[in-house]
């Protein structure tokens, strides 16, 4: 829901003050695979819900009677306009102080400096095109069915342009997002690749980035499609601009995500007044994060909320707990998740949640199939994953993110594991101290230490020791092995190395 004021000094308008904000319900259907936009809750255009200082009495009883808990509505509904108005307030505040004038010159003078300080970021990147793909598992209609993710950038001199015809159509199922999403995906890679920590977002830093995005597409998709999970698509959007500037800029770009919302949930009735009742192990409500990938120099972050959620962050289970007829058993890092690097993909979290009521579960998780991949020899992270757990302990898993809805019983519950963030550069090279220092911690398992990392590690009751000599015969087997691997690979695959790509060999090319 999106509420905008306004904002009026000596009869001028000079901006406006909006907040956007989800709530717990807006009508719709409750589980299951929405087909169009009509079946997921009410559907308002632009309209004045305040008239002459005084809300509309008709137009609030219209949103009340669409919802679920008009009570928890009408709260969020209090909480906007309050925002909205304090926002209003604090830059009447402002004007008043230094005058409309002086605003709007300090106004242009931020887009000004935004764009300088862009355009000089992109002159940095060299000129070329560039192009990567990924995918979607599917629509959760036509199961087993990718959607393709394929995007082209092209940089010349100080602009850049990101192509999106390449991604799908839109499709049946409810993983469609309208074109504000798909420009948006673009700019939020953009920023991410040329003023990250330098200044806030405004427009002048995302001029010199434009967007090539036919209408009909899965990020540009056109009434009356279903858009009920519109955000999942846009934030692999993300991730496939950073893999296909890798060997353009590493230095400013991460390898893959889990890039998803972490949305599986159990819901039900409270009582027989139709209250219910919401379970979620994502990120609205008690809602946990994955692994990021790695950036060049660093680790990726463990349980971090998703790229195109950046303003979400992660709550205690109790919160879960207080409003649900529901139990947290655990939450934790997923051990060995991250993917193995120089620098080491972010580490995943699984959670699992048994629900004290019989309940229906229903999981819409994406990215289970397309794993969080690495960048420049690094190795993938572990792909997202669900599963449910019945009464006597067996658990059931599923080959896909999209599930339900399912009973289940009391007692029984549902597991969540979010994907680790892909690795960066090659295992062989991160220091084995920095291995034993992940062992110690959990993060990495003796197995993976060894398997993935050439690291040989001895356990002594909790003690971990390194073992040096045994790391470095191991480590030269691996190497000798891997450089035969990359041998077969030049002869049966011609194509410009990484390394050379690095060093100036094809450069501009994708």
């Amino acid at each position: 829901m999106i509420f905008t004021v306004p904002v009026f000094k000596d009869g001028e308008l000079v901006a406006f003050s909006s907040s956007m904000a989800h709530w717990p319900d807006v009508g719709g259907v409750l589980g299951g695979i929405t087909r169009d936009i009509y079946s997921e809750g009410i559907q308002l255009p632009f309209v004045k819900i305040y008239k002459a200082g005084r809300q509309d009495p008709e137009l609030t009883s219209i949103i009340r009677a669409n919802v679920r808990l008009p009570e928890r509505a009408m709260g969020d509904f209090r909480a906007q306009i309050a925002s909205i108005r304090t926002g209003e307030r604090r830059l009447l505040q402002l004007l008043k102080r230094y005058g409309n004038q002086a605003f709007k010159e300090s106004v242009a003078l931020v887009f000004e400096q935004g764009e300088r300080l862009a355009r000089a970021a992109v002159r940095e990147i060299p000129d070329g095109v560039y192009e990567a793909e990924s995918f979607m598992d599917d629509d959760g209609v036509n199961v087993g069915k990718h959607i393709p993710v394929k995007v082209r950038v092209e940089v010349r001199g100080d602009e850049m342009t990101v192509d999106l015809s390449g991604v799908a159509p839109q499709v049946a199922g409810f993983f469609n997002s309208g074109p504000t999403a798909g420009r948006s995906a673009v700019q939020v890679a953009f920023k991410c690749l040329t003023t990250p920590l330098l200044l806030p977002i405004n427009d002048g830093a995302l001029r010199p980035v434009k967007v090539v995005l036919p209408p009909g597409r899965v990020v540009s998709a056109t009434k009356p499609a279903s858009m009920r999970a519109w955000m999942t698509v846009s934030m692999t959007v993300v991730d496939t601009i950073f893999k296909a500037l890798a060997t353009a800029c590493p230095e400013r770009v991460i390898a893959g995500h889990h890039c998803d919302l972490s949305s599986a949930h159990a819901y039900g009735f409270i009582d027989a007044s139709g209250r219910i009742f919401l379970a979620r192990s994502g990120n609205v409500g008690s809602g946990h994060g994955g692994g990021w990938g790695v950036k060049l120099g660093e680790d990726g972050m463990p349980a971090t909320i998703c790229i195109n959620d950046g303003d979400t962050h992660n709550r205690p289970v109790e919160a879960l707990e207080a409003k649900s007829p529901a139990v947290v058993v655990r939450r934790e890092l997923w051990q060995d998740s991250g993917g193995s690097g120089k620098w080491r993909g972010g580490l995943g979290v699984r959670s699992e949640i048994r629900v004290l009521m019989p309940a229906m579960y229903q999981s819409r998780i994406e990215r289970t199939q397309c794993a969080p991949w690495g960048l420049l020899g690094g190795k993938d992270g572990l792909a997202n994953r669900v599963g449910i757990i019945r009464a006597d302990g067996a658990v059931e898993r599923f080959s896909t993110g999209k599930v339900g809805p399912l009973r289940l019983e009391q007692g029984e519950g549902f597991i969540t594991e979010m994907g680790g963030g892909g690795g960066f550069g090659d295992p062989l090279e991160r220091a084995p101290e920095r291995v034993l220092a992940d062992v110690r911690a959990g993060y990495v398992s003796l197995e993976a230490a060894a398997r993935d990392y050439g690291v040989v590690i001895h356990q002594h009751g909790r003690r971990f020791e390194l073992d040096v000599k045994a790391t470095e015969e191991l480590r030269e087997r691996m190497s000798s092995c891997s450089e035969r691997n990359k041998d077969v690979a030049r002869w049966t695959k011609p194509s410009a190395s990484i390394p050379s790509l690095l060093a100036g060999e094809g450069k501009g090319e994708g």
